[in-house]
């Protein structure tokens, strides 16, 4: 939806920078797999797993 109006209008820029960063991280770590995602165990073994974690809890920084 990132590319509607509606929503980066209702978003605001702390939020909507917040969103696109975290966007952007968890496509990254996602295009490191391709298309086969590992078992979890091997997941969460990644240490860019505790990105994600990061970037997560930074966007629900920015929407609180």
């Amino acid at each position: 939806m990132r590319e509607q109006v509606w929503f980066r209008d209702s978003l605001s820029s702390v939020e909507r920078d917040a969103a696109f960063a975290f966007d952007a991280e968890f496509y990254a770590f996602c295009d490191c797999f391709g298309c086969d995602l590992p078992n979890f165990d091997r997941l969460w073994a990644d240490t860019r797993w505790s990105d994600i974690g990061l970037a997560a809890a930074k966007t629900l920084d920015a929407f609180a």
